[in-house]
């Protein structure tokens, strides 16, 4: 929504959505806040709708600045998508949510996967990578 000056390339675009850092050129620039604020002063005359966004963002107080009250409602929180399938790495990931959330004071959502990464089914529960048989999605 918002390029960074001189639409630089990526440094390696051959990664996948789950390897992104904050570094990555596509994301989180300043320029996007003044559009989500232009979209939300329309959207508050319809008192129903929500604004959700895709945040791949992962430092906590930047994910927190599009929640802020006149930006985004929800955001997508992807701590999950990256997160190791353990308990460990879930509970981090979730705790890691809760915290970027109150920042914000916003509610907090997850999602464990989109239309950029691999689907869950074949990331999780065993079976091989890429072969989404009753092993990996029935867990």
């Amino acid at each position: 929504m918002a390029k960074p000056p001189g639409l630089p390339d990526m440094k390696n675009p051959n990664l996948p959505m789950l390897t992104l850092d904050d570094d990555d050129p596509r994301f989180n620039h300043d320029g996007v806040h003044d559009i989500h604020r232009s979209v939300r002063t329309v959207l508050d005359r319809y008192p129903e709708a929500v604004t959700i966004g895709e945040i791949w963002v992962f430092d906590n107080d930047d994910f927190a600045k599009y929640l802020r009250p006149d930006e985004l409602h929800l955001g997508f929180n992807f701590r999950l998508v990256r997160a190791k399938f353990d308990a460990a790495g879930i509970r981090e990931a979730i705790e890691n949510s809760l915290a970027a959330a109150e920042l914000a004071d916003s509610t907090p959502t997850w999602c464990l996967s989109n239309h950029d990464v691999v689907r869950e089914v074949s990331r999780y529960g065993g079976g091989a990578p890429g072969l989404p048989g009753p092993r990996r999605w029935r867990w």
